[in-house]
């Protein structure tokens, strides 16, 4: 993960480089080393260990933080994009910006 945190740092910012290598490395993730990912660490999985009530709260915790920050960091990426979160139940509203978003979170300003 952190090798390939680097490596998107130090990629030039060549777009059209970028999307030509993001179309090619998309399908090895997707089909191959992320079903392998699973498959390898799913089975080394040992919910046993946790044993006590203390290390249940402790794994609760843990998970309602993680679940919380990615609300919390996609909602502050949307807002950085010149977009407003929309909360269910209301309408999306677009922030005027100088650049353009796209799908994938990648935004040109």
């Amino acid at each position: 993960m952190f090798g390939a945190f680097l490596a998107g740092l130090v990629a030039p910012k060549n777009h059209v480089l970028e999307s030509a290598l993001r179309e090619r490395v998309k399908w090895v993730t997707h089909v191959l080393l992320l079903p392998l990912f699973f498959v390898y660490n799913g089975p080394r999985t040992s919910v046993g260990l946790i044993n006590g009530m203390d290390l249940w709260w402790i794994c609760g915790i843990s998970i309602a933080v993680a679940v919380a920050s990615e609300f919390l960091v996609t909602a502050a990426c949307i807002r950085a994009g010149g977009r407003s979160p929309a909360l269910p139940g209301s309408a999306h509203r677009r922030v005027p910006h100088s650049g353009e978003c796209k799908m994938d979170g990648r935004c040109d300003f």
